[in-house]
């Protein structure tokens, strides 16, 4: 069963973790399940982008009404869809602009190359 929206989720709710947002991989809740049918178990589904993501998203239920409780979810990745609509500019090249370039990070991305796994540091 659902419920109307008591308020809109805000940006503090979404750097808290109190927005409602969840992730698939909880498996706790019907709305996990219903994270997992769209999608979003470990990761996003093929070829959807942060702004894709934040629509799907918006047509789930919440775990919770908004600033009610507690729970890691996809909040941040929301917060980088905020900051994507803000600067104009996908994350991954703010996060370089503003963040790698400046202090010299140069080998610094989402993901690792391949030829590039020897790098990586052991646990």
């Amino acid at each position: 069963m659902t419920e109307p929206l008591v308020e809109p989720t805000r940006i503090w709710h979404l750097f808290t973790h109190t927005s409602g947002l969840t992730y698939g991989f909880h498996r706790l809740h019907v709305v996990d399940a219903l994270y997992r049918e769209a999608g979003f178990e470990l990761t996003m589904p093929p070829g959807a982008d942060l702004a894709g993501c934040c629509e799907l998203w918006a047509g789930l239920p919440l775990l919770f009404q908004p600033g009610a409780e507690w729970n890691y979810g996809v909040s941040t990745d929301v917060l980088g869809r905020v900051v994507e609509v803000v600067t104009g500019q996908p994350l991954d090249q703010v996060f370089v602009e503003r963040n790698f370039a400046p202090l010299g990070m140069s080998d610094t991305s989402w993901s690792v190359e391949s030829a590039d796994t020897q790098r990586l540091a052991a646990l």
